[in-house]
């Protein structure tokens, strides 16, 4: 097996790191004690902690996961009007290396949104960040201008979550493919439970990311979305009362199931185009 990094992970410490109030669902614990047994268990030695929404622009939980796993970790914030200066710095000094929009949890469609974030992201972060984006096909459809023009790369989270009954010749696919060509944009193969309809099989799959490494083999990253929540699935109602129980995923099957899709490709997939994104 080659070397892996999976580049979409969350910590989840509310004993030590509260969540904020406002928030959509409550999950569990899931610390960097855990994160660091689940990376064992996929044999990866490099992992991207992704700033869970739970947590909104507080960063304690994150920063703290990044000083213990060291120089093997890297970390995706989320920043908005209230972040100041002096806390990008630290961010970006703790192993920080972009920021996040997520507009799929709050269930925000709308295409003004979205870009009015990014351009206060291209503003105020470091230059050498880049900008991930968790938002659905048709959002990143009304963005793609926008991407084309931008100084920064973007990240796709979970392979923009795509309607895999409309199959490939679905045209939000097919723009996206066509961004991924110019080289502006990263896709994640990550969170498969999220579009597929096979569940636990994830054979549906298949064809979408092979198509994503004959467009762009530079461009595709791997990754779990461990501790999996439930993500597209939940309730609109939920309580916040309530603790929201982590799917039961088997991640070093699915790691082993993209090795065998990328063929001649795994290396990219699963370690060097992360590396290069991430650690350089």
């Amino acid at each position: 097996m080659n070397r892996l990094c999976d580049t979409h992970v969350h910590v989840f410490d509310p004993s030590r790191f509260p969540y904020v109030p406002l928030r959509k669902f409550t999950p569990g614990t899931a610390n960097v004690q855990q994160l660091q047994k689940h990376l064992k268990t996929i044999d990866a030695d490099s992992v991207v902690l992704v700033q869970p929404s739970v947590y909104g622009t507080d960063h304690r939980c994150l920063l703290n996961a990044l000083g213990i796993l060291g120089p093997k970790a890297r970390g995706i914030a989320v920043i908005d009007q209230t972040t100041c200066p002096n806390e990008i710095k630290l961010l970006n000094q703790s192993g920080v290396v972009g920021a996040r929009i997520n507009m799929v949890v709050n269930q925000q469609e709308s295409s003004k949104f979205a870009l009015t974030a990014i351009q206060h992201l291209e503003s105020s972060m470091p230059n050498h960040w880049h900008i991930q984006l968790h938002v659905n096909l048709n959002t990143l459809d009304t963005l793609a201008d926008h991407i084309a023009k931008s100084s920064r790369h973007f990240v796709l989270d979970h392979l923009g979550l795509p309607d895999v009954t409309s199959g490939l010749d679905n045209q939000h696919w097919q723009l996206l493919l066509d961004i991924l060509r110019t080289g502006k944009i990263y896709v994640k193969v990550s969170a498969p439970y999220l579009s597929s309809a096979r569940l636990n099989v994830y054979e549906d799959l298949k064809p979408f990311i092979e198509s994503l490494i004959h467009t762009n083999d530079e461009r595709v990253l791997w990754g779990t979305n461990w501790p999996h929540t439930k993500g597209t699935q939940r309730q609109a109602a939920t309580s916040l009362t309530q603790i929201e129980k982590f799917r039961n995923e088997d991640d070093a099957q699915w790691r082993d199931k993209c090795v065998a899709w990328s063929m001649q490709h795994q290396e990219q997939l699963t370690f060097r185009n992360a590396h290069s994104l991430y650690f350089k």
